[in-house]
């Protein structure tokens, strides 16, 4: 199942049950509340591998919810903007340019350091200005992916039949 089967049967799931009166606002207050939920756990019992395997079961349960509200604050952004890419897309560019980065979160890099100019990392990871043309944009992070990056872990992702799907 990909991630835009996943959000229909998640949206599937929330017409049949009438969760729909919430807007995309409830829905990340919801993710939020998830996410504590999680976080709770972990508090309380230490990592997953400290944890008895009932635990880590409710960790998983949370986890699931936070994906739930997430597909599902998805579905109501595209109610409200259809023109907005399918998820898959989303994601697919997002992982691109998270591969791309050339840092750790948080971690800055010097000028020395960088493979590749604060201009190129720009433009290549800035959101078109047709947000409907996403693909053409994917395209461009694949190419300059395979011709600038050595990541050989991600080149397997993207390729494997197991991966990202486009």
């Amino acid at each position: 199942m990909d991630i835009n089967e996943a959000k229909d049967k998640v949206k599937d799931l929330v017409l049949a049950k009438e969760f729909t009166a919430e807007g995309i606002f409830h829905k990340f207050v919801w993710l939020f509340v998830e996410n504590a939920e999680a976080i709770d756990l972990i508090k309380k019992y230490g990592l997953p591998k400290d944890m008895d395997l009932k635990i880590v079961m409710k960790l998983a349960e949370e986890i699931s919810d936070i994906l739930f509200y997430t597909l599902d604050s998805y579905r109501c952004l595209e109610e409200q903007v259809p023109a907005i890419p399918s998820l898959d897309n989303v994601f697919i560019w997002k992982f691109i340019k998270n591969m791309l980065r050339e840092q750790q979160y948080g971690n800055k890099l010097t000028t020395a350091e960088r493979t590749i100019s604060v201009e190129t990392w720009n433009r290549l990871s800035s959101i078109p200005e047709d947000i409907t043309n996403l693909d053409d944009c994917i395209d461009s992070l694949i190419k300059f992916y395979y011709q600038h990056a050595n990541l050989s872990k991600a080149q397997e992702i993207l390729s494997s039949e197991e991966g990202i799907q486009r």
